[in-house]
């Protein structure tokens, strides 16, 4: 897999996106993958690394703010509570 990232990466850009944090994905993919790629989305593509260094952050919160994402929390929360399932437990 090196190999054909090595390879591939000659070619075009190359990024990994994971829904963890980012020493989680260096645990399953090796420590040096922020090296062998030119992208890595951690957290669902909420931090970015590029070319191996940070370059950007991003929340849901910082980015609705507080009162505005309670609202649609609470919005979420009451439409799936009146969804009708055969069975809800």
């Amino acid at each position: 897999m090196h190999q054909f990232l090595s390879e591939l990466r000659r070619r075009v850009r190359v990024g990994v996106v994971g829904g963890s944090d980012l020493d989680k994905i260096k645990e399953q993919l090796g420590d040096d993958v922020i090296d062998r790629v030119d992208y890595v989305f951690a957290e669902n593509g909420l931090v970015a690394y590029r070319f191996g260094q940070l370059h950007s952050i991003q929340s849901i919160q910082a980015y609705m703010g507080e009162e505005v994402l309670q609202d649609f929390i609470n919005f979420c929360l009451n439409y799936l509570s009146k969804i009708k399932l055969p069975k809800k437990r």
